[in-house]
């Protein structure tokens, strides 16, 4: 997912789940992935955090949002845990790419369309993530909940642009970061190993789940 969807996706996720804590990893697929980029921080984003805070609403947004997914899952005609799909629409000279999977997690499904234009976006990389990421935070403030993010242990190009922009929002709000170029100096060299997209191997997830244990630790929710 891009950062945009993540963001657009957060609010039935704390409805569902109700956690005390948010930890956000992403901001790379920012670089080939333009879903939900046109979405703003609107008004009334900021009072559905305030809303958060009713278990009805709460039950209402997660039925709703439930229901939403099984319908676009069914036009996916698909079974099993994942299934991808992908299309290719055009206007004249003017093509875009659609990739449509299908996950089922929890017991429920999710169907994520990515959107991908002729050229990437290099240049609105890292405002994009700094935006999303913003936005996450002002939303998890509102509701009570804490939130951590996670820097990309590769540092060229297009994970530095992700990373400065994940930097660039912590610096302002004050969001704690556990940084994956630290953890990844811990992991032998030996057992480095990137599978596919780039993704780190069991050992370096590892490192960086140690990396957040004392943000973890210092959080401190409010009692209910």
């Amino acid at each position: 997912m891009s950062t945009s969807q993540v963001r657009e996706r957060l609010p039935a996720q704390l409805a569902r789940y109700e956690p005390d804590l948010v930890i956000l990893w992403a901001g790379v697929n920012n670089y080939w992935n333009l879903a939900g980029a046109e979405r703003e921080d609107g008004f009334g984003s900021r009072l559905g955090a305030f809303a958060l805070r009713s278990r009805l609403y709460r039950l209402v947004r997660v039925a709703i949002h439930d229901a939403s997914l099984e319908s676009a899952a069914a036009e996916t005609r698909a079974d099993g845990r994942h299934q991808q799909s992908e299309i290719e629409k055009c206007r004249g000279d003017d093509c875009e790419f659609q990739a449509r999977h299908r996950v089922r997690h929890d017991g429920v499904v999710d169907v994520v369309i990515n959107r991908q234009a002729e050229g990437w976006d290099l240049a609105g990389l890292r405002q994009r993530t700094e935006t999303d990421v913003a936005a996450m935070h002002r939303l998890l403030a509102a509701a009570g909940i804490g939130f951590a993010a996670v820097r990309y242990a590769l540092d060229f190009h297009p994970f530095d642009a992700a990373n400065a922009g994940i930097e660039d929002a912590a610096r302002a709000l004050g969001i704690p970061v556990a940084d994956g170029a630290v953890a990844l100096q811990r992991v032998p060299e030996a057992s480095v190993e990137w599978l596919h997209g780039l993704h780190p191997n069991a050992a370096l997830y590892h490192e960086i789940a140690r990396e957040l244990v004392p943000i973890a630790e210092a959080f401190d929710p409010e009692p209910p």
